[in-house]
């Protein structure tokens, strides 16, 4: 099942899933952070095109209460520049992977 933030990026099951799994994996010793997505896209030089997205934890302090977006009962910061860049694409997981599709 597909849903749409309020920032316009979709995310699917599987990715709400791969979330879920990778918040329980590693929350010990975070208090006080939060998981932030980060999001990449190579305009030019040797790694021109490609693009990656992982998932790291920031302390909550840092974040505007408008960055912050619950996902499957998780609150995720996506920054200004990745939540343009995301904005009506989707986020979806395959073998322990993020995917934007």
């Amino acid at each position: 099942m597909l849903e749409r933030l309020r920032c316009g990026i979709i995310t699917t099951g599987a990715f709400r899933a791969h979330l879920a799994l990778w918040h329980e994996e590693t929350e010990g010793g975070n208090f006080g952070l939060i998981p932030q997505l980060d999001y990449v896209r190579f305009a030019t030089g040797a790694r021109a095109g490609q693009a990656y997205a992982s998932l790291l934890w920031q302390p909550i302090n840092q974040m505007k209460p408008h960055e912050i977006f619950d996902i499957g009962g998780i609150k995720v910061y996506f920054s200004k520049a990745t939540r343009t860049a995301l904005k009506e694409h989707c986020l979806d997981a395959k073998n322990g992977a993020i995917l934007v599709k």
